[in-house]
């Protein structure tokens, strides 16, 4: 799924990072297109179960600066 997030042209989901040693552990930023959260953006956590796809992944959002680079 990630290899598909980070080739899409989708600018839904973007920024997405994770750690080598840790691949159910992901942080990104979600950018919606619809109103009324089109004209913002959220920095976000997702967390894998290992029980994943069979248990949903928990999402954390948070209220920082985002990234640089994003």
């Amino acid at each position: 799924e990630l290899t598909d997030i980070q080739s899409s042209d989708s600018r839904t989901f973007c920024c997405v990072e994770f750690d080598e040693n840790n691949l159910l552990h992901w942080t990104g930023l979600l950018v919606p297109d619809k109103e009324p959260y089109n004209k913002g953006a959220f920095k976000v956590a997702i967390d894998f179960p290992v029980e994943y796809p069979f248990k949903p992944p928990k999402i954390t959002f948070f209220d920082e600066d985002l990234p640089p680079k994003c």
